[in-house]
């Protein structure tokens, strides 16, 4: 990393500033590689199709069909290249694993949304 530019690149005469953050195949890799934005992007984004789904249609599909609903949706977010979690902080897996806490409480009825 610290081979890096830090600043401004001068490309075909043009200055590039180089990016703190980058978005590959749905993965926010940062300057650190410290995966922080994407873990905050993934959980804010399960936890907002959780409240998405709960408000619109919690109460009016069967159980299966809501689970099924949470699994296409937010665990499948979840799971989408998670080989580039190996090696995260604890920290960092626990606020992934507060998603799928909310996601089952919320599919098995004790539903509270405190994390979001």
């Amino acid at each position: 990393m610290h081979q890096l530019p830090g600043s401004p690149v001068l490309i075909s005469g043009n200055s590039v500033d180089p990016a703190s953050v980058m978005r590959d195949l749905e993965v926010w890799i940062d300057r650190g590689l410290s995966m922080l934005t994407h873990v905050t992007k993934v959980v804010s984004g399960c936890f907002a199709v959780l409240r998405q789904l709960y408000s619109s249609i919690g109460r009016s599909v069967s159980r299966e069909s809501f689970i099924g609903l949470v699994v296409f949706l937010v665990i499948t977010r979840l799971d989408h290249c998670n080989a580039v979690l190996a090696g995260l902080p604890a920290y960092q897996l626990d606020r992934l694993q507060s998603v799928i806490s909310a996601a089952a409480r919320m599919s098995y009825g004790v539903i509270t949304l405190r994390h979001c």
